[in-house]
């Protein structure tokens, strides 16, 4: 191997100029003229930038690589021992724990130093928040709490599986010190998150807890705060509970305070966070590094509660945090010993598949049976669980969708979509007499934007007619197109494009083409930064209108208020935006829409996963329109997103 092999990788688009940059740098720093160092250092940053946090040697090593386009000989990569020996003796790669460049560990990943960094002191901070103590218990307010927020009625007794897993992850949240739910869409994560903070109120306290809610993005905090406010008027409690369950929710930046012009925050490791409980929504949005940062200011002694989707889409930075998290095989295990408790608080029989057990349990040991009712005699099982013990039961999967009915069409597309199995997707779009799902295959560019111009104008024009804000606003709301990519014909751009011209033939809009931001009667508006000063946050949408009550005059971009008003702005306020016809399936993360039109693109592309394909369709509530040819779509679906990084291991070996 030479250097010239490097230069040719970038030439044939396997490394970026900033790789060929990064691996010069550690070349001129460690003063070694080492292609082996010098394609470590390019692969690393390579894989960082496609999501990944380190690069794993192993699966580089002893493989063939063409040197360019039009060479009939390959090259072969470094044997494992012998690039692993030369990068271990580099003088700029240091063991885990040490301060160098480049970090490799004893599994052969090579890490940048900082993401290293990231990954240790969250795995650190997890294993050890899993064995901290919490506060005591009070085991009859407990089971006075659970009585009066999940009453007999309520149960799900006509299901086969009569687990009431809301109520598993309430116990859990108020028992442990870490607790992770993770749900599909409708399985209720924050109507639980509500009955959890009911729970933790009535416990006795000297002082109010202090409260944390967030999530990563603006918009997906505005809607927790939405959720938060609507379900706690129906909750069983106290007004005096209710009126200590917060309204306000933060970004996580914005609780952490961002330094301006700087990567830290206010709140870290060395001044901590004043709170007692913190819950974070939409957390499989959330990055490697925002996480770290974040779980580091958490003082020890707080509740961490993470809510998600283990299935949608991993951040837009590197990581699958919540993924790596959630545990290696997507599957719910507790040990028996919590099992064993959280029968004899529920009174039902868990299922002996989600029984885990630990490495010093023994083979044989007896099970006690569960009662019919709960009983008074868990103050000693919950004094146990308060003490910690693994992440198997800090862990629960919400598994009951009350958007998707057991036969709904959308809901079995969804789960075999989960599944991977072509086989089970494919029957699926092809049944007929199923009005909620709908596949089309254009043969061509031309007949895609005939069918996606008709959905335009079924989609869009009774909120485009509509005089009153708010209600233009639920309208819109009501059909949304979703795309895989930004960028060309099928993508966010190409189709709002697409939009404003359907729309103005049809006389639905007026504008002027040839600007490229007009502002006209009816444009959507998607927010694309956090503006603080105005209260608007990226992923908010709008509609630009004018004003009913100042006789229509001037144009004002409206967006929805959580309270069930609108607010509204100039547009000369409106800075960064684009015009929203079309989103992201990553951008859509969060919302739901009646009618959905998921739009793939015509030839397969890497960032087409199972995982976008099931966060696009789960935005759905009532009917599905998916457009794309069967070679995309298969190949989306059997692509699964796995990132590289050492989080699993560490924290599940």
């Amino acid at each position: 191997m030479n250097k010239k092999y490097i230069t040719n990788l970038y030439n044939i688009g396997k490394l970026s100029q900033v790789d060929i940059h990064f691996a010069n740098f550690i070349a001129d720093l460690c003063k070694e003229d080492d292609p082996e160092i010098i394609l470590g250092a390019a692969l690393v940053s390579h894989a960082t930038g496609q999501g990944d946090i380190c690069v794993d040697l192993e699966s580089f090593s002893g493989k063939q690589m063409m040197e360019d386009q039009n060479d009939d000989i390959p090259v072969m990569l470094p044997k494992l021992d012998q690039w692993f020996d030369k990068i271990r003796k580099s003088s700029v790669v240091g063991k885990p724990g040490e301060f160098y460049p480049l970090i490799l560990d004893k599994n052969n990943r090579l890490y940048l130093y900082r993401y290293w960094e990231y990954e240790h002191i969250l795995a650190e901070s997890i294993n050890r928040r899993i064995k901290q103590d919490v506060k005591k218990i009070n085991a009859s307010l407990l089971q006075d709490s659970l009585k009066r927020l999940f009453p007999k009625e309520s149960e799900p007794q006509h299901s086969k599986n009569h687990i009431n897993w809301q109520k598993i992850a309430s116990i859990t949240a108020a028992i442990k010190n870490f607790c992770v739910i993770s749900g599909g869409p409708g399985t209720g994560k924050t109507y639980t998150s509500a009955k959890i903070l009911a729970i933790l109120l009535e416990q006795e306290h000297s002082e109010p807890l202090r409260i944390f809610l967030c999530a990563p993005t603006g918009k997906a905090a505005a809607k927790l705060s939405e959720s938060i406010k609507k379900t706690k008027q129906e909750l069983n409690c106290s007004d005096a509970v209710k009126r200590l369950i917060p309204l306000e929710t933060y970004t996580i930046h914005r609780m952490l305070q961002t330094i301006p012009g700087s990567p830290y925050f206010r709140y870290h490791s060395e001044n901590l966070l004043p709170a007692d409980v913190v819950l974070v929504d939409e957390a499989s949005m959330v990055d490697l590094a925002l996480m770290s940062k974040m779980i580091s200011s958490i003082p020890m002694t707080a509740r961490l509660i993470l809510m998600g989707d283990r299935n949608q889409l991993a951040s837009v930075e590197s990581g699958s945090v919540f993924g790596d998290i959630c545990d290696p095989n997507g599957m719910q295990m507790f040990s028996t010993e919590y099992s064993k408790t959280l029968e004899i608080i529920t009174g039902q029989k868990l299922e002996p598949e989600l029984e885990h057990k630990q490495e010093n349990e023994p083979e044989n040991k007896p099970k006690n049976k569960p009662t019919n009712k709960p009983t008074n005699k868990i103050a000693p099982l919950i004094t146990n669980f308060t003490k910690g013990q693994g992440l198997p039961d800090c862990i629960v999967v919400l598994k009951k969708s009350l958007r998707f009915s057991e036969t709904s069409n959308i809901g079995e597309l969804t789960q075999a979509v989960n599944n991977g199995e072509w086989e089970e997707i494919l029957p699926l779009l092809k049944k007929k007499g199923t009005p909620q799902i709908k596949w089309q295959q254009p043969k061509d560019l031309k007949d895609t934007y005939n069918v996606i111009g008709k959905k335009i104008i079924q989609g869009y024009s009774e909120y485009l007619k509509e005089n009153d804000p708010l209600k233009a606003l639920e309208q819109f709301n009501n059909f949304k197109l979703l795309c895989a990519l930004k960028l060309g014909p099928l993508g966010v751009y190409g189709l709002s494009r697409l939009a404003e011209e359907v729309l103005k033939k049809e006389k639905l809009i007026l504008m002027d083409m040839s600007d490229v931001y007009p502002w006209y009667r009816g444009r959507p508006v998607l927010i694309t930064k956090n503006d603080y000063s105005l209260g608007l946050f990226n992923g908010n949408m709008g509609i630009t209108m004018p004003d009913p009550k100042q006789g229509g005059k001037n144009l004002y971009v409206f967006f929805p208020e959580a309270s069930g008003g609108v607010k509204r702005y100039p547009t000369h306020k409106i800075n960064e935006h684009e015009t929203a016809y079309a989103i992201t399936v990553h951008k859509s993360q969060g919302s739901e829409f009646d009618h959905l039109c998921l739009v793939l693109p015509d030839k397969d592309y890497l960032v087409l996963t199972r995982e976008l394909v099931y966060t696009g369709i789960t935005r759905a509530r009532k009917s599905l329109m998916i457009l794309g040819n069967e070679h995309v779509l298969k190949a989306a679906v059997s692509r699964s997103i796995d990132r590289t990084s050492g989080l699993r291991d560490a924290l599940w070996e």
